[in-house]
């Protein structure tokens, strides 16, 4: 991809095809989301992960990088998914600096992954469908801003770069299954850069 592609106000229709945009409909009563919970359902007596208080969720950041054309990416809905267990924590997302960098975008190929904000500021998505074979549709990379009060859940397998937080810091709430060889990484052939104050 050469250049920044259009920003787009998250919706429905348009985020579909990566997953769910997590905003109630309006009226009274409960809005189920059953994607959001979908593959990560462990089943009884599964000790796969360990506890949370005795062992930090690690960060996909400080994993080594494949080199996407020696390492091909297994096509997720082909791979075996492992037993995985539902995790729950809140991430602090730092603000965005002036100018924006995206290199590398990643993906859960056992689990959905769901983001609910707690602040009040804007958030930058950043996804990319896949080929065929699994890798990155790096030239159908899009972005989203989310608004706030809006979160949203990625479907199994989707590419995507971490949410960045464009109006301060802010703390999102993440639900997704863990387990082991569940976060793949990849670099992008053309970094984006883009300015902060131009996501108006």
């Amino acid at each position: 991809m050469l250049g920044v592609p259009k920003v787009e106000v998250i919706g429905a229709a348009a985020f579909a095809p990566f997953g769910t945009v997590l905003r109630h409909p309006g009226g009274g009563g409960r809005h189920y989301i059953d994607a959001a919970i979908a593959d990560i359902e462990p089943e009884a007596g599964n000790s796969s992960v360990p506890e949370a208080r005795n062992s930090p969720v690690p960060e996909a950041r400080n994993s080594p990088v494949p080199e996407a054309r020696n390492s091909p990416v297994p096509e997720a809905r082909n791979s075996p998914v492992p037993e995985a267990r539902a995790r729950l924590w809140i991430n602090r997302l730092e603000a965005a600096p002036p100018e924006i960098l995206l290199d590398r975008i990643e993906r859960h190929p056992f689990s959905p992954q769901t983001f609910v904000p707690m602040g009040a500021g804007r958030l930058l998505c950043a996804v990319c469908p896949a080929l065929d074979r699994g890798d990155p549709d790096t030239d159908g990379l899009r972005l989203f801003l989310v608004p706030p009060g809006t979160g949203i859940s990625y479907r199994r397998g989707t590419w995507h770069h971490g949410l960045i937080s464009l109006d301060g810091p802010c703390g999102v709430v993440v639900l997704m299954g863990l387990c082991d060889g569940d976060t793949e990484l990849f670099p992008l052939p053309h970094p984006l850069r883009i300015r902060r104050d131009a996501l108006t």
